[in-house]
């Protein structure tokens, strides 16, 4: 069965779905570094942005009855990977704690918005289907 994951404690998707859930598997769409309001959060930040990214991850999670150590695969993609892996590594610890999922991590010239240096995207497994 397929289910459409729309947190309400998330800003709302433009055009997307935050995830879809088949089954026990659930497809989590690209976070960006967006707030309540889809204001752009730490503009110039690597650090800030990924903070608000994870969290919007784990809010995702949340709505489907989930938790970070459920996701089996996580795909990052940053504007400049040397500062990313400088300075976000004390933030995956305080969500990610010693788990570590499967993870590709790419650099590309931007994203969706310019002001965007990150975007997360996850495939996770539930416990519950």
């Amino acid at each position: 069965m397929k289910k459409i994951i729309a947190p309400d404690n998330l800003h709302r998707p433009f055009g997307y779905a935050h995830a879809v859930q088949i089954d026990k598997t659930l497809y989590i769409s690209g976070q960006v570094p967006l707030d309540m309001e889809l204001k752009s959060v730490g503009t110039g930040d690597i650090a800030t942005q990924t903070d608000q990214v994870y969290g919007n991850l784990q809010k995702v999670l949340e709505g489907a009855g989930g938790k970070m150590s459920d996701i089996v695969m996580l795909n990052i993609y940053c504007t400049n990977l040397e500062a990313f892996d400088k300075h976000t590594r004390p933030i995956r610890k305080k969500y990610f704690g010693d788990y570590y999922p499967a993870t590709t991590a790419v650099e590309i010239k931007r994203l969706y918005r310019p002001e965007y240096m990150i975007e997360v995207e996850a495939v996770a497994v539930l416990d519950k289907g």
